[in-house]
């Protein structure tokens, strides 16, 4: 082959490629598309499981902190009114010493009556 035809085979061959350029451009352009497509979603598939799992959390936190403030008030609550109520008996019984004899009458019949193992 001379010089000419193979400068022309070149041309030709050069030709053909940046006819066919275009189109593995846009074959290139779409699968990198499709591909971001694709992360995209996974992501928002992961922060979507991510954000219910955060929400299930923080529900369930909630849930066991207003346990724990119900448990608090309740035991609170009773201490203060066992406390009360120690203090109006002792009142009635210093205000009234036959009451307080009779309490402790009819506490020593119900040991009596108990069985002591």
């Amino acid at each position: 082959m001379n010089e000419k035809s193979l400068a022309l085979k070149k041309l030709y061959s050069a030709q053909n490629e940046v006819q066919n350029l275009d189109g593995r451009i846009e074959k290139e352009l779409n699968e990198a598309v499709q591909r971001a497509r694709n992360v995209a979603s996974s992501i928002e598939d992961m922060t979507r499981v991510s954000i219910e799992k955060s929400e299930k959390n923080i529900s369930t936190v909630i849930e066991n902190e207003k346990r724990k403030i119900s448990n608090t008030l309740l035991n609170d609550t009773i201490d203060k009114a066992v406390s009360r109520s120690e203090e109006i008996l002792k009142e009635k019984f210093r205000n009234n010493p036959e009451l307080h004899d009779e309490y402790i009458k009819r506490s020593l019949k119900i040991l009596d009556k108990a069985e002591i193992k």
